[in-house]
């Protein structure tokens, strides 16, 4: 019933209404499925949310919250919440969080939530705002009060962080958590792992083993 703390620390992630059914519960390849009605995970040793989160998701229903730290009197320090896409199709993971937000370790500055639906990705969010006294007890899966906005989603990968890292190492912390070349277009400065940049005509050609 609950999700191991890997570091060590002891901050164990309790599995909340899930049925382990084929919509609900564990996967085979150790991923957790959230079936958007009341499944949801919680920290109970850890009182007050961090300044920086990392998940690997693939989530298929908007107006939910994939995770949730903040007080009623601060709004935005911070959620990740995918908004109700007729009313409101905003960069991802910009509502409900006022710090700075990576896909696949890529500051995002114009990918949309729409068009995460579906797709397997890495999340980074850090707020240097975020403290003791402007967060709670972090929820992953739905609304910092277990009550609302439900995430419909498969979670295979979550880490949070006291402090800010730095753009290097988000970076290795996106390639350990496995999205391989990432979701987000990268400049044409970028080298892959094979050797290629953006610009040129083979990019996409993987080198013979």
């Amino acid at each position: 019933g609950y999700v191991p703390d890997l570091t060590g620390k002891g901050n164990h992630g309790r599995l909340n209404n899930f049925a382990y059914t084929e919509e609900s519960g564990a996967n085979e390849d150790g991923s957790i499925r959230f079936d958007g009605t009341d499944d949801h995970i919680t920290i109970p040793t850890l009182s007050h949310g961090s300044k920086c989160m990392l998940m690997k998701v693939n989530w298929n229903k908007d107006a939910l919250m994939l995770y949730d730290q903040r007080m009623d009197n601060n709004p935005n320090s911070f959620a990740i919440y995918i908004p109700y896409f007729k009313n409101e199709d905003s960069i991802a993971y910009s509502s409900r969080n006022d710090g700075k937000t990576y896909i696949d370790g890529v500051l995002n500055t114009s990918v949309k939530g729409s068009q995460l639906k579906d797709v397997t990705h890495n999340i980074t969010i850090t707020n240097s705002n975020s403290n003791n006294d402007n967060t709670v007890s972090p929820a992953i899966g739905s609304n910092a009060k277990y009550n609302a906005f439900y995430a419909q989603m498969v979670l295979y990968e979550f880490m949070l962080l006291p402090d800010v890292p730095d753009e290097e190492e988000i970076k290795e912390l996106n390639d350990v958590m496995g999205i391989e070349e990432g979701y987000v277009e990268s400049p044409n400065y970028y080298w892959d792992a094979y050797g290629k940049k953006n610009t040129d005509t083979d990019r996409n050609a993987k080198e013979p083993v």
